[in-house]
């Protein structure tokens, strides 16, 4: 016989766990291991003759060999089942969406995920197996799901929850059902106790967090503690709420949180309960009300971690503008400009006089107010906060207000600014810290090799002995995360990026270079290895297009001053701190979703060869660009953004793209958006050039080894398809203009007259190895490999195949030293008889020095001058 039971108590997630499991398990019988909720009750009055479940006098009865468990795995929660639970010949299988605890079961099956319902897990399951639903089953399944999510509102919803509910809808759910139970009222005997315990509740405050605790007790049992501290919750709304009721001579303690940095799950374990981190419950036997609600605030003060302050958030140093008199608001701009800041706080003689908002110099702009006095129009007095406000004050003030930054005033000296998303990020990441408490280090670090392991944290040791913040940046970061290998580390320091860099050559002996002008040192490690190090600074654009200027900052200003948010990343490696991802802009959720992503709107005018980036990033990653880059990467285009930039640097970026290896996407992408015409004007795609370009990357697919040996310089290849439509004056004039070397230039194959000359030849009928030869003699790999992939007939492919494999590297068995020994005066003539040699040579007339000599007396002897004295 089998049997699926939960827990005792059990609500709608447990019921519903119950009949959903009885779908996967349809010979087994439905128990209930003690009493459920009044909830359950009140349902299973009406609706029994659905769902048939029994309630057996003793369990141990029952002819039981396999034992189901749902939305519960410990075995102290049982009831009159738990001793055939903790029984090691009872087959269990288990499904359960609760967090971890020492006192869990472990079953013959094990179904666990940490989703918002256990009937969540069942129903995923059931939908994989195509089983059928009927709507009233259907109904029961969604009232579990919707009563343990909060109707998906809590924070331990996930998206399989949401997802559940969604296939349970398309089954036929009655949503008036799902709402007569989960809106439910509050009785007279609940109500009075609502009442008391509002009456004898305590506020603690304990590391910048509200937590309410109220005690009271009961003549007898009043069902729905729950329900009525939940109704606590919402008239409170504190960070936590914790009942402690006696009753029938049994202490009950519920718990609800609405900070997940304050798990009650964890909490209320100290006195044999659990839950979830939000909503939790405990029974306690033998200790009365008011010592367990003293032992309540013991464990809070050891449980609770401190809040973020506004110290722990803040930019600091601050850039502020100094006000005179005569300022406008157009020169406020231009400064706002220039550090890509939306919040500009003004100064006058030392301290805080004003702010200045960018949506504000924006509308004077409009208005034609763009010379109006500074002083007018900037807010006063400005709203401010301290140091230690916490991250919930700053977000409440931000709201009642409606501002978005606060500057933080030590006393009245200026200290940092926290803006609104510095206080949504670091609200979202102290959740997340709740939610996933393994968040440190990084499941990515412990997959990198040791020796690369151990680099990071010899930075993070360098950094502690230097007493500053060391992180490992860009693109790095963004490659750990994917799990993809980059051996380039780049590291912003918060201090002296130079002396950071000398020290870390010590440590690692190696040698470092330092580059004092722009703050940075470079690392060079034994085995080849580099590690580059700056200085954390924000840069500022005096004009479009025009290289930055660079000023110390933040990590956070540092980060900002990157192209997209996907290299916008930080990880620290100081060692308290080792592992943990700064991620200021929602960037890891770009890089899940697969989106290129500027990090503010001036983003392409500052530097246009984020254009060519953008699209490299996107096609390297098969990522997109979300709507709005591509809009500002179109009218920076538009307005015709890489005038002012060097043709150096352009170039450079182009040829990244060519060099990747399967660059077609890219190009077809940049001839999409019309960025080929930076190369030259009207230059466009079409279906030859794509052809060819396919058959480039599979010819360097096919001599892969000769192009690693011989360091073959790819790009040429795919410049050479892009322009073959072009004139040779056009080439050579866009090979002057984006400065390609001379050494480089010579490798390109530019004239088609001769790329056409040579494929004629190739295609004769009676080609002899000698004749391939000549025509091949002398061009550069890349030329060869480009003929190869222009060409779409086979005996020319072979030919070019042959030369490059046989035929280049076959050594005359004759040189000018056995000419002079055979007699053979040194002169002109030495050259065509060395080259008719080879020609016989190649066309196999001769193999030895012997044969050569015999083949030199039949048919090149009369060229010769007269012999001398030498050998006959």
């Amino acid at each position: 016989m089998e049997a699926i039971i939960s827990h005792v108590g059990a609500d709608f997630d447990g019921l519903a766990s119950m009949v959903a499991a009885r779908k996967l398990y349809p010979q087994a019988r439905l128990f209930f291991a003690g009493p459920p909720e009044q909830g359950v009750r009140d349902f299973m009055n009406l609706y029994k003759d659905f769902f048939p479940v029994d309630t057996p006098r003793d369990p141990g009865k029952l002819p039981l060999k396999r034992l189901i468990l749902v939305d519960c795995r410990n075995p102290s929660r049982f009831g009159s089942f738990s001793h055939l639970v903790s029984n090691p010949q009872m087959e269990l299988h288990v499904y359960d969406h609760h967090p971890p605890s020492q006192q869990d079961i472990k079953g013959d099956v094990n179904v666990i995920e940490e989703v918002g319902a256990s009937t969540t897990i069942l129903v995923k399951m059931l939908v994989e197996k195509n089983i059928y639903l009927t709507p009233m089953e259907a109904t029961l399944m969604a009232l579990g799901i919707y009563e343990e999510t909060g109707s998906l509102l809590f924070k331990s919803t996930t998206p399989d929850d949401a997802a559940a509910v969604a296939e349970l809808l398309r089954r036929g759910v009655n949503l008036s059902v799902v709402s007569d139970y989960i809106f439910h009222y509050l009785n007279d005997e609940q109500r009075k106790l609502l009442n008391e315990l509002i009456s004898s509740s305590q506020v603690l405050s304990i590391n910048g967090f509200k937590v309410l605790v109220a005690r009271s007790s009961c003549d007898k049992y009043v069902d729905g503690l729950a329900l009525v501290t939940h109704r606590l919750h919402d008239l409170e709304r504190m960070d936590a709420v914790f009942t402690v009721v006696e009753m029938s001579g049994r202490t009950y303690m519920v718990a609800r949180s609405i900070r997940l940095a304050i798990d009650v799950s964890r909490i209320t374990r100290f006195f044999g309960g659990g839950g979830h981190p939000t909503a939790s419950s405990a029974v306690i036997r033998n200790m009365p009300p008011a010592q367990v609600e003293q032992k309540l605030k013991s464990v809070l003060k050891r449980s609770i971690k401190p809040q973020l302050r506004a110290a722990d958030i803040m930019s600091t140093p601050v850039k502020t503008l100094e006000l005179r008199p005569d300022m406008s608001m157009k020169e406020a701009f231009e400064h706002m400009h220039r550090l890509g800041h939306f919040h500009l706080p003004i100064i006058k003689d030392g301290r805080l006089e004003g702010i200045i908002e960018r949506r504000d110099i924006d509308k004077a702009e409009h208005h034609g107010y763009g010379n109006a006095p500074l002083e007018v129009y900037m807010s006063r007095p400005v709203i401010t906060t301290n140091p230690d406000a916490s991250i919930f004050h700053l977000q409440n003030m931000m709201m009642e207000k409606g501002i978005g930054c606060l500057p933080v005033l030590n006393g009245s000296a200026l200290v940092g600014i926290v803006t609104r998303s510095d206080v949504l990020e670091a609200v979202y990441r102290r959740e997340m810290d709740g939610m996933h408490s393994k968040k440190r280090p990084l499941d990515q670090i412990k997959k990198l090799p040791r020796f690369l392991r151990d680099i990071l944290k010899t930075c993070g040791r360098v950094g502690d002995r230097l007493h500053v913040s060391v992180y490992a940046v860009g693109g790095f970061v963004r490659d750990l995360l994917m799990e993809v290998e980059n051996l380039d580390i780049d590291l912003v320091v918060e201090g002296d990026g130079m002396l950071f860099g000398e020290s870390l050559a010590r440590m690692l002996k190696g040698k470092a270079k330092v580059h004092e002008k722009f703050g940075t040192s470079t690392v060079a490690l034994p085995g080849g290895m580099h590690v580059d190090v700056a200085t954390s600074r924000t840069e500022y654009y005096t004009r479009p297009a025009a290289l930055p200027e660079v000023m110390e900052s933040s990590i956070k200003q540092d980060l900002y001053r990157r192209d997209f948010t996907i290299n916008a990343m930080a990880l620290r490696l100081n060692r308290k701190f080792f592992g943990e991802l700064l991620d200021f802009f929602g960037c890891r959720k770009d890089l899940r979703s697969g989106i290129v992503k500027v990090l503010h709107p001036m983003s392409f005018v500052d530097d246009p060869t984020r254009i060519l980036r953008a699209v490299k990033f996107e096609q390297r990653f098969h990522f997109r660009m979300d709507q709005a880059t591509e809009n500002l990467l179109k009218d920076a285009l538009a307005s015709n953004a890489f005038k002012g930039v060097s043709s150096e640097r352009i170039r450079n970026e182009l040829l990244e793209i060519l060099e990747e290896p399967r660059p077609l996407a890219a190009i077809r992408r940049m001839d999409q958006l019309r960025i080929l015409r930076i190369i030259s004007p009207g230059l466009s795609l079409d279906s030859r050039m794509v052809e060819i370009i396919e058959s480039i990357t599979a010819t360097l697919v096919q001599f892969d080894a000769i192009v690693k040996r011989e360091e073959v310089t790819r790009w040429i290849l795919y410049f050479n398809a892009l322009v073959m439509r072009l004139e040779p004056a056009e080439i050579r004039e866009i090979a002057d203009r984006f400065k390609v070397s001379s050494a480089i230039a010579s490798r390109a194959s530019f004239d088609r007259d001769q790329v056409h000359a040579i494929i004629r030849t190739l295609c004769s009928r009676t080609l002899a190895p000698s004749e391939l030869y000549r025509s091949l003699d002398g061009l550069k790999i890349e030329t060869l490999l480009f003929l190869m992939a222009r060409t779409r007939m086979r005996i020319v492919r072979s030919r070019i195949v042959h030369f490059i494999n046989t035929l280049r590297h076959v050594k005359p068995v004759i040189t000018g030293s056995e000419l002079k020994r055979w007699g053979v005066e040194p002169g002109p003539a030495y050259k065509k008889i060395l080259a008719a040699l080879l020609d016989a040579q190649l066309d196999r007339r001769f193999s030895s020095p012997e044969g050569a000599r015999e083949f030199f007396q039949q048919r090149l002897s009369p060229l010769c001058p007269p012999l001398g004295k030498g050998e006959k």
